[in-house]
């Protein structure tokens, strides 16, 4: 199997964003210029929220790693994060987990 796996727990000081935004901005934002092949997202609590992403191979999540990391710098120096990233796990066992989905 060479899909790999990123999960994600944020956190939101501020509240979490609507779902209609939150999908917007996966669309619209992130979704045109990434490599992953699927999201999944799910809302904890009203500040929280986790995410499960698909790429097609360890080395396409690192690559986008990379530039998901630079951007976040980017905006934390303009201190416009909203959000921050509290707990992230790779690899390719989450993949067995989610195997019925895939």
């Amino acid at each position: 199997m060479s899909k790999y796996a990123v999960h994600t727990k944020w956190y939101w000081p501020n509240g979490l964003e609507t779902e209609e935004n939150m999908q917007g901005f996966m669309r619209d934002e992130i979704k045109p210029g990434s490599l992953a092949e699927d999201v999944l997202w799910w809302k904890l609590d009203d500040n929280h929220h986790m995410a499960v992403i698909i790429y097609p191979s360890e080395e396409a999540a690192k690559q986008e790693r990379a530039a998901v990391e630079a951007n976040r710098k980017k905006l934390a120096l303009m201190k416009k994060a909203v959000s921050s990233c509290l707990k992230r796990i790779l690899g390719q066992s989450w993949l067995k987990c989610l195997k019925f989905r895939l």
